[in-house]
């Protein structure tokens, strides 16, 4: 099979990345024909993995199986691209560069891996070569910038017309209208046959010498003392980390006379510089660039211990693997309770049994669980690692078995797009329709709603809907009108419907008729005019006013309740008052201004 993979790759730092550079050898490995197609030479210097002359060969590699990985990377850009106003043009430069690898070389299918720029460009040489294409999604894509009213429309149209969609997550597929058959949900990846108790520990004073001599504009060139605790922690920097809180509990154990080094593999992270420098322990915090996956292993086997202190992260599905990571590698891991609820094997983590837990708001709580780093960094931490490696084994076996299943989704949709597999069979029946009704079922008899859905699909020509949750929405709307409006069980075929209403896109109109303007922040918030989301019904149910908003992304599906003076608010916003308007003519409610907020924030309104 020859497969073309659009998508992001080392140098580009990150889990999706990472992926890319996992799958395509995989597939490589199993005798296929891999040809990467990414702009990844282009990824800017802060999200840059620090590459030696032998982790680029590792790039593109011939395997004994007669397969292979070729990249392909797009031209810098450059003074020749300019236009005006500016942008990097990569979308254009992905697609036709693509399209001449497809033309130059052949392809059975395009792997389109996070929607920008990839997916698009893949949707883009699939029209023009006639190859078909499947997208996966990662976080940040689905949940953030689908949620974008200026980019939610084109993503829409690329899912529509993929080949095959790769997810963990149907529902918002289904909701816009892509049949069952061509959602497809592979095997999770194991962690990386690298992630072992035998890695080779990394000597980090040669790496950073070896990074110095390479240009990289290191914070710290002191040497490490082998004579003290390192603390190591990797991925990007950013407000959910806990780095910053990590650095600063440094500084107050540096007044306990307890000194702990800190390794951060974070690229340039020019704000944990300043905090650092903030704290007065520039001796004892390091940063590297970022390291090809490969060689994290060796990071950590160098490190006493591994922080992983993500909490409070906006992106509830985010899955990331350093946790699992660092306990294949039989080291001990430092994390939050946030990260062990994400673990399959969370019940069975104790805190300085196999893990230690720890909250990175509290500081007093923090700062003893370093110092215990300090005082135990032999023998019982050892024990700690060891005990974390032998659960994580339990479930789990590093390897590469996981990229069969992706294998066989891209042959699938090559054998639907020249006929050669059988056709899928539509079969939408009560049970499926069932699941995405949990309250109707609940309450109504199973003879009775199996009457109604008979009914239902005799008289309705909405049960020929392409999937199951938009003829679970058709039938609840169909219970709406035909079932008792005073019985007791009417509300929970209202919530049922609401919800179904929130999870689909019919009609799938704009969110909103303006852009949000407030992002520009040339005014002061009094100055814009507030403009409700055409996607929020409110409804009484059980004796409250619940508010429903259908998001673009169609995941995240807030209900709130609300009392008079929001739902009266939101009447108002129009866009024909501004927010110093509506204050003086709705004196009555107060904190209007906090509310409006609120509102903004979970996307009932944006500001023109």
């Amino acid at each position: 099979m020859r497969i073309c993979v659009i998508g992001k790759y080392p140098p580009i730092q990150g889990g999706v990345s990472g992926f890319n550079y996992r799958l395509t050898h995989a597939l490589a490995r199993l005798g296929h024909t891999v040809m990467v197609v990414t702009n990844a030479d282009e990824v800017e210097s802060e999200y840059r993995m620090g590459l030696s002359a032998h982790d680029v060969a590792a790039l593109a590699q011939h395997y004994d199986s007669r397969g292979s990985v070729q990249v392909v990377n797009t031209t810098p850009t450059s003074v020749r691209y300019a236009h005006v106003p500016r942008s990097n043009p990569y979308v254009t430069k992905l697609a036709g560069l693509s399209t001449d690898v497809i033309r130059q070389h052949g392809a059975d299918v395009i792997f389109g891996s996070y929607f920008e720029p990839y997916g698009l460009a893949a949707y883009l040489a699939a029209q023009w070569t006639g190859v078909p294409y499947v997208v996966q999604h990662a976080g940040s894509d689905l949940s953030r910038l689908m949620n974008q009213p200026d980019l939610t429309r084109t993503y829409k149209e690329m899912l529509r017309h993929a080949n095959g969609i790769v997810t963990h997550n149907a529902r918002p597929f289904l909701g816009l209208g892509i049949a069952r058959h061509r959602i497809y949900e592979p095997d999770r990846p194991a962690v990386a046959p690298w992630f072992s108790p035998d890695a080779e520990p990394m000597d980090i004073n040669a790496t950073l010498q070896l990074y110095q001599s390479q240009g990289y504009d290191l914070f710290n060139l002191r040497p490490l003392n082998p004579n003290l605790p390192v603390v190591g922690i990797y991925g990007k920097p950013g407000p959910f980390k806990g780095m910053t809180e990590l650095i600063e509990v440094i500084a107050l154990l540096r007044q306990a006379n307890i000194s702990i080094q800190l390794v951060c593999v974070a690229g340039n992270a020019n704000a944990l510089r300043e905090v650092a420098i903030q704290n007065a322990v520039e001796s004892h915090v390091w940063i590297l660039p970022f390291l090809p996956p490969w060689r994290v292993p060796n990071f950590i086997a160098a490190s006493t211990a591994i922080a992983f202190l993500e909490h409070d992260f906006p992106i509830k599905f985010h899955t990331p693997s350093v946790s699992r990571e660092v306990m294949a590698s039989a080291k001990c891991l430092i994390t939050t309770r946030e990260i062990v609820q994400k673990l399959e094997f969370a019940d069975r983590l104790q805190h300085q049994e196999n893990v230690l837990v720890v909250d990175p708001f509290d500081v007093e709580h923090l700062t003893d669980a370093l110092a215990f780093v300090a005082q135990n960094r032999f023998e019982t931490l050892q024990e700690i690692g060891r005990q974390g490696h032998a659960l994580f084994r339990e479930v789990q076996t590093p390897g590469d078995q996981w990229a069969l299943s992706y294998a066989e989704i891209f042959t699938t949709v090559i054998h639907k797009t020249r006929g050669l597999h059988p056709s899928d069979e539509r079969d939408v029946n009560l049970h499926a329709v069932s699941t995405w009704l949990p309250r109707t079922e609940r309450q109504l008899p199973r003879s009775v709603l199996a009457s109604l859905w008979q009914a239902f699909t005799s008289q309705s020509n909405e049960a020929e809907q392409p999937n199951d949750l938009l003829v679970a929405w058709a039938f609840s709307r169909f219970l709406l009108q035909n079932y008792d409006k005073s019985s007791s069980s009417y509300e929970a075929i209202q919530w049922d419907e609401a919800r179904l209403w929130q999870w689909n896109d019919k009609p799938n109109g704009l969110s909103f008729a303006l852009p949000d303007r407030l992002a520009l922040r040339k005014h002061s918030l009094d100055d814009f005019k507030p403009v409700k989301a055409h996607m929020v019904r409110i409804l009484s149910i059980a004796g409250q006013r619940l508010l429903f908003l259908r998001t673009p992304n169609l995941i995240d599906a807030p209900v709130l309740e609300i009392d008079h003076d929001t739902e009266q608010l939101l009447e108002y916003c129009t866009g024909d008052h501004t927010v110093a308007e509506l204050d003086r003519m709705m004196d009555s409610i107060p904190l209007l201004r906090e509310k409006l907020w609120t509102l903004y924030t979970l996307g009932c309104v944006v500001f023109a």
